[in-house]
């Protein structure tokens, strides 16, 4: 029963989150950075579907993801899908919406 309850309580704490190896914590990135830095084919995917979001091209190009810190260290959350633009802000700063 202990161990169903925590593994229980570890699936729902990382509901919504997915791995992203090559994102610095705490720095957002918009999709087609993450695709651009490679191995997002299912972890992009996997975002939008624990977010209730449509996995489209327009949506996998123009979404921001927060990438998470300690514990959930390279793990990625979405955030939002830019409605006009997406900027690429360039190494160690926030991608945004323009």
């Amino acid at each position: 029963m202990f161990k169903s309850t925590i593994a229980s309580i570890a699936t729902l704490t990382l509901a919504g989150f997915t791995a992203a190896k090559d994102c610095t914590p705490g720095l957002v990135y918009c999709g087609y950075t993450l695709y651009a830095k490679g191995n997002c084919d299912s972890i992009i995917p996997q975002s939008f579907a624990d977010s209730g979001v449509g996995n489209n091209d327009y949506n996998r190009n123009q979404a921001n993801f927060l990438c998470l810190g300690s514990p959930y260290y390279g793990y990625v959350q979405f955030k939002q899908v830019c409605t006009r633009s997406r900027v690429d802000a360039g190494a160690g700063e926030n991608d945004y919406c323009a």
